[in-house]
């Protein structure tokens, strides 16, 4: 199953929403993801590709409980056959450092 249910909200800085308004974004974006966790089923959620917006597109795997070794074992499969980004693909460590100083 998809992991969001539809494109993220830009994000927001920290502290600039109440937490109740928070929480109801949230599960507006993402209300399976949390489900999985409530009734004991592990669950994860592995990049897929991206949208037409650039932004990464996840897909939800979820087993019966106590298989999470089998949902580990999928993951990387998957990951094995298309591997993931690490980085977002506008992030530059080397304009990073130099902007750190680091």
């Amino acid at each position: 199953m998809p992991t969001l249910a539809r494109q993220a909200p830009a994000a927001r800085a920290g502290g600039e929403r109440s937490w109740l308004r928070s929480v109801v974004t949230s599960l507006t974006y993402a209300p399976l993801t949390g489900a999985w966790n409530l009734a004991g089923y592990p669950a994860a959620s592995v990049p897929m590709g991206v949208s037409s917006a650039g932004l990464p597109i996840g897909v939800q795997l979820v087993a019966a409980p106590g298989n999470e070794a089998l949902l580990l074992g999928l993951a990387a499969q998957l990951e094995a056959a298309h591997p993931w980004s690490r980085h977002a693909p506008a992030y530059n460590p080397s304009r990073l450092a130099a902007a750190t100083g680091r």
